[in-house]
């Protein structure tokens, strides 16, 4: 590893094109909802009892939780995931260590 950031903003990423990441981050009305590894997403998910669907893009069902326009249950995860302990927790942890390959939205 080379040890650089790269930021890039990727919309509608399909599965293997989110998998080449090794952290993102996923945003919501200017605030974090989500920033660690790809492959810690769905444990995530899990822990605020939204886990992905069998045979569903990940990042798809990430956007449908974090975007508030799609009703009032997605406004609600946004607010959990925004408020998450899980996430202070990673955002921390990545902040500290100053590393990271990826970052979407």
């Amino acid at each position: 590893r080379q040890q650089r950031a790269v930021v890039a903003v990727i919309h509608q990423p399909s599965s293997s094109v989110l998998a080449l990441f090794d952290k993102v981050m996923f945003l919501t009305r200017g605030r974090v909802a989500y920033f660690g590894p790809v492959n810690e997403i769905p444990m995530f998910l899990e822990s605020i009892g939204e886990p992905v669907p069998q045979f569903v893009n990940l990042a798809d069902h990430m956007m449908d939780l974090i975007n508030d326009d799609f009703g009032e249950n997605a406004k609600t995860t946004a607010n959990t995931m925004r408020n998450s302990s899980s996430l202070e927790d990673a955002v921390t942890v990545a902040s500290d260590s100053g590393s990271g390959s990826g970052s979407g939205s």
